[in-house]
């Protein structure tokens, strides 16, 4: 699970006013998929921007 400090480096880095990158919620699902072996919008029922 990502600490709150953690949580706040990855939304600075990659949501800029509600984007992540140019992904879909699908598509972000799948990246976080392949790369840590969530699917993070999937698990914690939120969009691609609402992590924080």
């Amino acid at each position: 699970m990502l600490s709150y400090i953690e949580k706040g480096y990855l939304d600075e880095l990659f949501n800029r006013d509600g984007y992540v990158l140019d992904f879909s919620t699908n598509g972000f699902d799948e990246f976080t998929f392949q790369s840590i072996g969530i699917r993070l919008c999937e698990k914690y029922c939120l969009s691609k921007g609402k992590f924080t």
